[in-house]
């Protein structure tokens, strides 16, 4: 079970939920998508929907999971699903 703040929404993607959370700089939503690049096709990763203009929010799966644990949007449980189900 993931818990998140009443702001967040969930992105199911197989068994991986993770919060989509405001951007601690800006407050505005991080988003999920999916690389296109030869070198990395398939790969998730997040960012904030103003990356690149005035924001840096940006990550890959695995470091996003880190970071909610770190801001205690994922604990316990839903940390360790979310870190193995990211690991695969």
């Amino acid at each position: 079970m993931s818990t998140a703040s009443s702001s967040s929404s969930v992105v199911r993607r197989g068994s991986l939920a993770l919060p989509l959370v405001c951007c601690p700089s800006c407050k505005e939503k991080v988003r999920m998508y999916i690389s296109t690049t030869e070198k990395r096709d398939g790969w998730v990763f997040y960012k904030c929907q103003k990356n690149g203009v005035n924001c840096d929010f940006w990550h890959w799966e695995l470091e996003y999971v880190q970071y909610l644990s770190e801001k205690h949007y994922l604990v316990g449980d839903a940390f360790v699903d979310a870190i193995g189900a990211a690991e695969e």
